[in-house]
């Protein structure tokens, strides 16, 4: 295995990149959009008795001249068919020839799910595994309708019977300008993160046609912008990146209309899968749930959770490892984050999460108790005022029976009855 990393171009990259209809993260420009906004970025080719087998594209991050990490996310580009013994030997040959000086560590995830084919050696997790959808685009208009799940098609059917009316975006920074600021504004309020919002303006002016990069699309009600949504071209593929609705827009399915009406112009343009952006099944269970039907033509990819194995070599008290799996965070984030959780440091966000949901969930279900009890509050009112009612009868009958017998109980009463026949017989002379 020899790797090459100087000399590579960007048409060779981006054919076999096309025909692979690889992810997002491994385009060519993708990495050069990231050198823009200041990121570091390595690409490498692997060969195999002359011939390439593999394209890798890593993201740098470095902490002085001592650490530096690099992260191949959703790589590598597998350009033949490669047993596992192969991959290894690939993942070797990177890793060893990685030109970066000091301590490194060197995060790899695949764009494949866990098997034994994947040519990685046991690891130790510490990230959870990434869920997408991949939707085969070169199905007819028809048999995508008919594979929709059916309360998401009578929601895209509302939607196209309402007053919205769709509307595509250039590829201007004016006239998608106003959608980065909703992204923004909504990655503030919810508390998520992703691309940096730069990143945009130049992935989009990358190549000689922007209008071959991006697809935008915009509804509107009336004058008034209620939804849009932002997609990706790479190659054969697209990513659905960038989504923003407001209440009325999630009322009137603003959502559905536009995915269905991208998913046709991008059929246009030669697009032959899309990426729906990755599902996260633990956290936003609503969200995941795909809207086509299980036996319709798409591809529900889950890919394999980073893991780490440290080797027994320290430097500053940090082991030197290595991962594969998808992780959590995006490419833009602190690598920190991962360095921390290695060496014991920080406590793994997915805790943190777990507890975080089991107290939302507490805090649910007291609310729903709470509205339980007060509904249930005047029914037992009244069973209780009922119950109140039926002893003060039951007293009074007994009260009543009592002042007629003279205070005489049930066996006192029964032998004066006996008693009293008992004389009448006598006097009768019987």
């Amino acid at each position: 295995m020899k790797v090459h990393w100087e000399g590579l171009n960007s048409a060779t990259w981006d054919a076999a990149h096309s025909q692979a209809r690889a992810p997002l993260q491994q385009d060519w420009a993708y990495g050069a959009s990231m050198q823009m906004i200041g990121v570091t970025v390595l690409r490498a080719m692997v060969e195999d008795k002359g011939a390439p087998v593999a394209l890798a594209q890593f993201i740098l991050r470095r902490w002085g001249s001592v650490l530096s990490m690099a992260l191949c996310s959703r790589g590598p580009v597998w350009l033949q068919a490669m047993s596992a013994q192969d991959k290894t030997h690939v993942y070797k040959s990177m890793r060893k020839s990685l030109p970066l000086k000091g301590l490194r560590l060197v995060l790899i995830t695949p764009e494949e799910a866990r098997s034994g084919s994947l040519g990685l050696s046991p690891w130790r997790r510490v990230m959870t595994s990434y869920a997408t959808v991949m939707l085969d685009l070169k199905q007819s208009p028809q048999d995508l309708r008919s594979g929709l799940d059916a309360k998401w098609r009578n929601r895209l059917v509302a939607a196209e019977a309402s007053e919205l009316k769709v509307q595509r975006m250039g590829s201007n920074p004016g006239q998608y300008r106003w959608l980065l600021d909703q992204e923004e504004a909504q990655r503030q309020q919810r508390g998520f993160a992703g691309l940096p919002l730069p990143f945009f303006d130049a992935y989009i002016q990358s190549r000689k046609q922007p209008d071959k990069t991006v697809l935008t699309m915009r509804a509107d009600l009336g004058r008034d912008r209620v939804a849009a949504m932002m997609f990706l071209q790479h190659g054969q593929a697209a990513t659905y990146q960038v989504g923003w609705s407001n209440e009325q827009g999630r009322q009137l399915n603003a959502h559905n209309l536009l995915l269905w009406q991208a998913i046709a112009a991008l059929q246009q343009r030669g697009i032959q899968v899309l990426d729906l952006g990755g599902i996260n099944t633990a956290r936003s269970a609503g969200i995941a749930r795909v809207f086509f039907k299980r036996n319709a033509r798409r591809r529900r990819a889950s890919l394999p959770p980073a893991r780490v194995r440290a080797r027994r070599r320290r430097v500053l008290g940090v082991p030197r490892v290595r991962a594969a799996g998808r992780p959590v965070h995006r490419a833009e984030q602190p690598a920190r984050r991962v360095l921390q959780r290695v060496a014991g440091r920080q406590r793994p966000r997915r805790d943190r999460r777990r507890r975080r949901e089991r107290a939302d969930g507490r805090a649910r279900r007291g609310v729903r108790h709470r509205a339980r009890a007060e509904l249930r509050a005047p029914r037992l009112r009244d069973r209780r005022g009922r119950a109140a009612r039926r002893a003060r009868r039951r007293d009074g009958v007994k009260k009543t029976r009592a002042a007629r017998d003279g205070g005489m109980s049930y066996h006192q009463r029964a032998a004066t009855h006996h008693a009293t026949k008992a004389r009448a017989y006598a006097a009768a002379g019987r």
